[in-house]
């Protein structure tokens, strides 16, 4: 029952900190109170909520707290963080696939993500494809049967041009700062499926962040 409580508190304090402003800050704090206590799951949970808003700065932390965590959900994230940290497509890739195994399909689809942009960026074509297949089997997991071609990094497209009328329709509400739950309970469909049209939006758009979906959205 104290998990439960725990990851609830967790998740509260995200979506309260997304509708306020400061979700980043009020998962830290959620976090520094957990580790005080020597909770290190619970410090865990709140610290891989926080990836969603500033994954540079809460990876390293992530990469410490995991080692004290038992299970196959910590070692997928201190693997995403190992990858973060070290900046290789290589490891980023190797991250997904163990994302995958653990069904974290969201974090692995970010990891394959970075994967894609740092192999891009050092011209390694065939791991380019390593990381665009691992981001349709992600994004496919998360329920897409027809998933597209993978994320466009760094080439921001319109939204109007690019996205289908539901993923506008997630993206518009995730913009708003609603929590992914509630935008579930609002389109009358699973979170799952809404954390698909999220991570699939992002790749079309050439974004990363859901703290950049306002920007993408706007029509100037």
């Amino acid at each position: 029952m104290f998990v439960v409580t725990a990851h609830e508190r967790a998740f509260v304090a995200a979506a309260r900190g997304r509708l306020d402003g400061g979700a980043l800050d009020v998962l830290l704090e959620q976090a520094d109170k957990a580790a005080a206590l020597g909770h290190h799951l619970e410090e865990l949970n709140a610290l891989a909520l926080a990836l969603d808003f500033d994954v540079g700065a809460v990876a390293p932390r992530i990469n410490r707290v995991a080692g004290k965590v038992e299970g196959r959900w910590a070692q997928a994230l201190a693997a995403f963080a190992e990858a973060v940290e070290w900046g290789t497509a290589q490891a980023a890739v190797s991250a997904g696939e163990t994302l995958m195994e653990a069904k974290l399909y969201g974090l692995a689809a970010a990891s394959f993500k970075h994967a894609e942009q740092w192999a891009t960026d050092g011209n390694h074509g065939s791991m380019v494809h390593s990381a665009r297949s691992g981001w349709v089997r992600a994004t496919a997991a998360m329920g897409f049967s027809e998933p597209s071609e993978g994320p466009a990094v760094g080439k921001a497209k319109p939204a109007e041009n690019v996205l289908t009328r539901r993923e506008r329709e997630v993206a518009e509400l995730a913009a708003t700062g609603l929590p992914d739950l509630d935008i579930a309970a609002a389109l009358h469909i699973s979170v799952r499926t809404v954390e698909g049209h999220l991570y699939r939006s992002y790749g079309k758009l050439g974004i990363t962040t859901r703290n950049e979906l306002s920007d993408a959205l706007s029509p100037d």
